[in-house]
């Protein structure tokens, strides 16, 4: 029998009835939401004030729960509690064992064999006759071939297009070996596995749900879906049927539920979580970090004592792209201005007055620098602030001191405002005209695959821990995204061909580097930061592992003093 949630006025109700009374309360209640929806209605509201439930606040929506469609941070959090793929990240950003704990590549690269295990098991759903089944290969199949298929129209698409041929590319050899055979070597794919794009689902559910699949997931995951109410409340329960056990033998995952709410201002959520209404906050808004933060970057003694803070590197690259083809006809047509205004950038003074010190100046390449090998540090490109060098290039290109330029328009969203008009400061100084536009960041996002923003700030999350998940930004035969600048340049097109296929991982960071410095010398994109992740907990919750790609990851997670459970 599954526990269900309660309103905290239940609470206060059932305390003055007799045990018999709330058990009909109960089985009453249970009833009722089974009629609104079935599983996905079986909680009702308030569930994070249950012990054992993790609560947290997104900002963002999630859009769908079907793990094809996990392309934001929203969605990507949801799906990675949901489901499981062959292989995935640890909190060391080394590649480890999911569904598949071991595998095997061929001498030539092109085969890629993965042994599953044999004791993994949906989660229990109407979908099947025996309300579960075992996964197996063909299930691991028929999901990535379901991310080729145009009909599904996955955001996960690229993921296998010109990798894989759907006609032959995954082989089922039996229940617990699945072969997958590329069209040509390529080294990053291992890690576009672990994405949760390539999460492992049943064709059942997705048969019998349809589109409905979006907002009735099912997969293998540590917790499952109690309810959904899209824009309010993701009520997620424990699957008491996963197949992970900690280092002493215990069941995973440790927490009973998790509780999403979906506040858009983040200064609201923050005031949530310093009162006690959640257990965790990520991305502090601007305004609260000098509240929280002192300043070496730890916690302000008046919050110590009732949280706990983590800090750590963050596969976020913010900058500011320039379309090279709507740039014709314009100042930004010309390279030696696009690099004057990335001279003329104090990264360490806007990240000291815009950022309260959250973030590491962007003087090196697009790639975060870790993502290019410690012996990365002896190798120097980027730009720095030099006034004069700017104001050189800016002579050079016919405006000297600016005068004679054209005003450029810089496209942002809400978010980036303080932060684009701290640039406009900048450059005017050296008397380059920018205006800032503010735009929704939806529309904003569409005119840059589009075409129609010539100027416009943009951040790229890696998707994998791989410096190729950012160069193919600048590939030239991608289209938008990734490649919103509309780079096009035969010598970067050929080193990314050689350093996706290279299995030196030597010779692949030279080409990586390669490849960064000639992004940064043809100037298409001004970094402005590798961004940081930071994250708040309260004192009882235990286990949160940050992590550089800053995926939730809440199966170890435990909160209050025991683990909680809820047996079915």
């Amino acid at each position: 029998m599954h526990n269900s949630f309660l309103f905290p006025s239940d609470r206060e109700r059932l305390k003055k009835i007799s045990m018999r009374a709330a058990s009909l309360i109960m089985v009453a209640c249970g009833l009722l939401m089974a009629g609104c929806g079935g599983r996905g209605n079986e909680t009702p509201a308030g569930a994070g004030t249950q012990p054992g439930v993790f609560r947290l606040n997104l900002s963002a929506q999630v859009s769908s729960l079907d793990p094809a469609f996990a392309d934001n941070q929203a969605n990507t959090w949801a799906a990675v509690q949901l489901y499981n793929g062959l292989v995935r990240f640890n909190a060391q950003m080394e590649l480890e064992g999911d569904l598949a704990p071991r595998w095997e590549t061929s001498e030539d690269g092109l085969t890629h064999t993965f042994f599953l295990r044999t004791d993994v098991w949906f989660h229990t759903d109407a979908a099947f006759p025996d309300s579960t089944r075992q996964m197996t290969a063909a299930d691991v199949a028929y999901s990535f071939d379901r991310l080729l298929d145009p009909a599904v129209g996955a955001d996960g698409f690229w993921v296998f297009h010109d990798v894989v041929r759907r006609e032959d590319g995954f082989r089922v050899v039996n229940d617990s070996v699945l072969e997958i055979r590329l069209l040509r070597p390529f080294q990053p794919f291992l890690s576009r596995l672990a994405m949760p794009y390539c999460s492992v689902i049943p064709r059942e559910a997705v048969e019998r749900y349809g589109q409905e699949f979006r907002n009735h997931p099912v997969g293998t995951g540590p917790f499952r879906l109690s309810q959904w109410k899209e824009g309010e409340r993701l009520l997620l329960r424990r699957n008491s049927r996963y197949f992970r056990k900690d280092e002493n033998g215990n069941p995973l995952p440790y927490l009973q539920g998790v509780d999403f709410t979906f506040l858009p201002a983040k200064g609201t959520e923050f005031l949530k979580f310093r009162n006690g209404e959640l257990d965790f906050v990520s991305d502090l808004d601007a305004e609260f970090l000098d509240q929280v933060l002192t300043g070496q970057g730890g916690l302000q003694p008046e919050y110590a004592a009732d949280m706990v803070l983590q800090r750590g590197i963050y596969f976020n690259t913010e900058y500011l792209g320039i379309n090279l083809e709507a740039a014709s006809g314009t100042p930004l047509a010309d390279v030696r201005v696009r690099q004057a205004m990335s001279w003329g950038i104090d990264r360490s003074r806007m990240i000291s007055f815009q950022r309260n010190g959250k973030g590491i100046p962007a003087e090196g390449g697009m790639v975060p620098p870790s993502l290019l090998g410690a012996e990365n540090k002896t190798f120097r490109y980027g730009y720095h602030y030099d006034p004069d060098r700017a104001a050189a290039l800016l002579a050079a290109a016919g405006f000297p001191g600016g005068r004679g330029m054209p005003e450029v328009m810089l496209r942002t969203n809400d978010q980036y405002m303080d932060l684009c008009l701290f640039l406009q400061a900048q450059w005017k100084e050296l008397g380059i005209p920018v205006k800032v536009e503010n735009m929704d960041g939806k529309i904003l996002r569409e005119s840059m695959v589009t075409g129609r923003s010539v100027f416009f700030r943009a951040s790229w999350i890696a998707d994998y821990p791989d410096a190729e998940s950012y160069l193919a930004l600048f590939y030239g035969p991608y289209g938008a995204p990734p490649n919103y600048t509309r780079t096009k340049s035969a010598v970067f097109d050929e080193w990314y061909r050689q350093a996706v296929s290279e299995t030196s991982s030597k010779r692949r960071l030279l080409l990586y580097r390669s490849m960064d410095s000639l992004v940064m010398t043809a100037a298409a994109v001004i970094p402005l930061y590798y961004d940081e992740v930071l994250l708040l907990t309260r004192r009882d919750v235990r286990g949160l592992e940050l992590n550089a790609m800053n995926l939730l990851r809440l199966e170890r997670v435990q909160k209050g003093g025991a683990v909680a459970r809820d047996p079915e």
